[in-house]
């Protein structure tokens, strides 16, 4: 009885408040569906949905659902665009347009990744939407962040700011990841070259680099010098089975600029707006700068 109820307590303490508790994380501990069939029936546990449980007379966070699916199933699902930006960023200097909402959640998934049914179908108190994202690695660019006393992945600043890039479509959404680039003159110029190397959106690569060009960012004037000649990963890309001292590359030239301007005459951006002929780019009206066109 003792070896039972020790059992039980190493259960209820293995995870942090109001944590999702996964059927598959906790056969793999030792724990039989019989016997949480036995602490359901005993008041300890209760069932969300299959394969998830909770402690009794708690109710699970959102935020404890996706560290269940990232420390316990290990999944490729990770919060990221604008909530990612968010937690990456201080609030007050955070810009607002309207159509942004705090409390809305981007939950990213890697393409392949099924997102469990459970978690679908529970009521949760934000608004939650599902992105694919495979126009970037899936397992570059992102910072382990602890939230609300939980340790949770989420995309790193560039991966953010991309992942918002990507899916804005009115003016108002390109103006506010304008405004949030602004907030990062100082990005590592080698880094952004990185992701624009990797990155397969055309769209993706021609207005975050018209941006970084609009707002005379550093990293920008660094790539347009081409004085990268080599660099390691930054501290906040994860690199699955690699140190960062082992990943180097090395570069003779910046040529991420030089293969868009060269490239085919298309236009990326739908709506009504500007034509930009040095990125092939259309742009919102409201990113013009009298001094810069």
């Amino acid at each position: 009885m003792r070896s039972r109820a020790n059992k039980l307590n190493t259960l209820l303490i293995s995870q942090p408040h109001r944590v999702v508790y996964l059927s598959a994380w906790l056969s793999a501990q030792g724990y039989s569906s019989q016997l949480l069939q036995q602490y359901k029936t005993h008041h300890w546990l209760r069932s969300i949905g299959y394969g998830a449980w909770v402690r009794k007379g708690q109710s699970p966070r959102l935020l404890g659902a996706v560290y269940a699916l990232q420390h316990q199933a290990k999944q490729q699902i990770y919060l990221g665009g604008q909530t990612a930006f968010h937690y990456l960023s201080k609030k007050e200097t955070l810009p607002y347009r309207g159509f942004h909402k705090i409390d809305a959640i981007q939950l990213y998934v890697a393409k392949g990744t099924k997102v469990p049914r459970w978690f679908l179908n529970y009521q949760w108190p934000q608004e939650v939407t599902h992105f694919t994202n495979s126009f970037l690695p899936p397992l570059m660019g992102f910072v382990s962040m602890r939230i609300d006393h939980l340790r949770i992945k989420i995309s790193g600043v560039i991966r953010a700011l991309m992942e918002m890039i990507f899916q804005a479509k009115t003016e108002n959404e390109f103006l506010y990841c304008y405004d949030c680039l602004c907030l990062f003159p100082k990005l590592n110029a080698a880094q952004v070259h990185l992701y624009l190397e990797a990155c397969r959106s055309k769209k993706v690569k021609a207005v975050f680099l018209y941006m970084g060009q609009k707002s005379e960012a550093l990293w920008y004037k660094t790539l347009a010098k081409g004085t990268i000649t080599e660099y390691t990963l930054a501290q906040d890309t994860l690199v699955i089975e690699k140190t960062l001292a082992e990943v180097v590359l090395a570069i003779d030239k910046t040529v991420v600029i030089e293969k868009l301007q060269s490239g085919e005459n298309q236009r990326y951006l739908k709506s009504p707006g500007m034509d930009i002929s040095q990125y092939r780019l259309r742009i919102p009206f409201g990113l013009r700068h009298d001094g810069f066109l």
